[in-house]
């Protein structure tokens, strides 16, 4: 008698876990893409664009995990922050305020956008600026704890400060990238909703 073969079906949920985690791996890996031009005090980075776009594609808690998988491997000594910045003197550094801000960041466009759904798509008139203030929360942590570093005070002599410290052109490196992360969720949400999520779940 011939035995019939059986062929076991992955679930939704396990793809999403290996999505997600495949997500936090890209993250992760963005470091690397930085750039550090002499006379500004921070490496231009790709990996702020990761963590605001990857959150507002999975929604919910995914996102917040992938950042807090980021910073967990960071602070263990991983070489996963800019240009392979690790550790925790890292992250208490000048630019540690902003990494903490990617995962407080996470948390507020995921608790906006939600899990995405396959009868509901969700609006860019809704995206984008769930990802702007994801964004705006990364800056005024990040600042706030530069300041708190360097014991500055917010008034009008830090805000020349940081004209002095060319911010103007990070932001404006940042919207490019609240764009390219906006368009990329609005398209990618449905394809999210239909391959990994079951539909009792949403």
């Amino acid at each position: 008698m011939k035995k019939m073969k059986t062929t076991k079906k992955i679930s939704k949920k396990t793809l999403r876990s290996i999505a997600v985690l495949c997500s936090a791996l890209l993250t992760c890996a963005s470091g690397w893409a930085s750039i550090k031009i002499d006379g500004f005090p921070f490496y231009f980075v790709v990996q702020n664009m990761f963590c605001i776009f990857f959150s507002a594609l999975w929604g919910g808690t995914q996102g917040a995990g992938i950042a807090g998988l980021l910073l967990a491997a960071g602070a263990l000594g991983a070489p996963v922050f800019a240009h392979g910045g690790r550790g925790l003197d890292y992250i208490t550094g000048d630019a540690g305020g902003f990494l903490l801000g990617y995962f407080f960041a996470s948390m507020l466009i995921g608790y906006i956008l939600k899990t995405p759904k396959t009868d509901e798509k969700t609006s860019f008139n809704k995206i984008l600026p769930a990802c702007f203030g994801g964004c705006v929360l990364i800056y005024v942590i990040g600042i706030a704890h530069y300041f708190g570093v360097h014991d500055l005070k917010f008034n009008k002599t830090a805000i020349k400060v940081l004209s002095a410290l060319g911010f103007k052109w990070y932001i404006i490196c940042d919207f490019v990238k609240i764009i390219i992360a906006s368009v990329g969720a609005y398209f990618l949400r449905p394809v999210v909703a239909k391959y990994f999520y079951e539909e009792q779940e949403i």
